[in-house]
């Protein structure tokens, strides 16, 4: 929750408000902020973009006029203005920061966590292949498989029908076996008879 602490200081700096939003806006932080910054990191994969995207969230909510049912309808209020807001942005720093640090040898022994973090998933095939997703299957994939969230959860957080939201996954997992494969291939292309090892021949 590190990554949120200074959203706090947006409530104060938003409007002068009273107590009710505020109180709300601090509840959602500490109990959905976790959960609204992976999605956020999922649809932009860059996390300073994911936080930007939680905070516009919170400001939202500050200049929201209207009550929530319970925990639930807040919770799926939240994740739904957070995608919105992702698929709002139409610019992904990720490859820029991915070439970077795949070009700039001299940062390879002084790279922060996230850098580092952000260089393994650049060698995941399944990361690779999940970010090639259009964002409304990714949204998807994410919400059923990091967040654990039924086809029914999916369908009134995102405001679709849960037949729109079985279809989008049968497509992203069809794609996703695909694009594994594909990369698979190429992957096996590029080991060359000349990379392999020598080997002696056998003596006569």
């Amino acid at each position: 929750m590190e990554q949120f602490y200074g959203a706090s200081r947006l409530i104060d700096e938003v409007m002068n408000m009273d107590q009710n939003p505020r109180a709300l806006a601090e509840h959602a932080l500490r109990r959905y902020g976790d959960i609204l910054f992976r999605i956020a990191l999922n649809q932009l994969q860059d996390s300073a973009a994911a936080q930007d995207a939680v905070q516009d969230c919170l400001v939202k909510l500050l200049t929201l006029n209207r009550n929530f049912a319970d925990e639930e309808h807040l919770k799926r209020w939240l994740i739904r203005v957070t995608v919105n807001l992702c698929h709002d942005r139409h610019r992904c720093v990720w490859n820029t920061r991915v070439d970077a640090l795949e070009t700039d040898t001299s940062k390879q022994t002084a790279s922060s966590a996230e850098d580092i973090a952000i260089r393994r998933l650049a060698a995941d095939p399944l990361w690779q292949a999940t970010k090639r997703l259009p964002d409304t299957q990714r949204a998807v994939v994410h919400l059923r498989y990091v967040e654990n969230m039924s086809d029914l959860e999916i369908a009134e957080v995102l405001g679709i029908s849960t037949v729109t939201v079985r279809t989008r996954l049968f497509r992203a997992r069809k794609r996703l076996q695909a694009l594994i494969e594909e990369q698979q291939i190429r992957s096996a292309k590029t080991v060359t008879p000349s990379s392999m090892p020598n080997t002696p021949s056998a003596s006569r």
